[in-house]
């Protein structure tokens, strides 16, 4: 997925550029440099990036469920993304760590198994509190 969301570039040495920058060490103290190594692979990848507007007009309900504390992706991408996909519905889940489901809000786990299995759909802008 990372190397489909967007443009990235295809000089490996540029790579290295924004590892050793101020800017990486600012932004991130401690992951910086890490995360810029971790596209490397994108400058080979052999395919351009694809995602653009999503079009789901007339699509069921879609569950988005956001994390407010989610270190990878943020809470506002969510909010977005169920926005921009016109049928999506949001659970907010009011906790910390990437990704939700399975992470022991029981809150969750019954929203998004009962959408799966059973086809409910929870009202929109729904909360599960976070746990602990």
């Amino acid at each position: 997925m990372n190397c489909a969301d967007g443009g990235h570039p295809r000089r490996p040495a540029t790579y290295g550029r924004a590892a050793a920058a101020a800017a990486a060490r600012e932004r991130a103290p401690r992951f910086g440099a890490y995360l810029v190594w971790s596209s490397l692979p994108c400058a080979y990848w052999p395919h351009p990036a694809a995602l653009g507007p999503l079009k789901v007009e007339g699509s069921a309900p879609i569950l988005v469920v956001g994390t407010e504390r989610d270190p990878v992706t943020p809470y506002a991408w969510a909010r977005k993304l169920a926005g921009a996909l016109g049928s999506g519905v949001l659970l907010r889940y009011g906790g910390d760590g990437h990704t939700a489901y399975g992470g022991g809000s029981r809150c969750v786990d019954e929203v998004v198994e009962g959408y799966l299995v059973a086809g409910v759909v929870p009202e929109d802008g729904a909360v599960c509190p976070g746990i602990g």
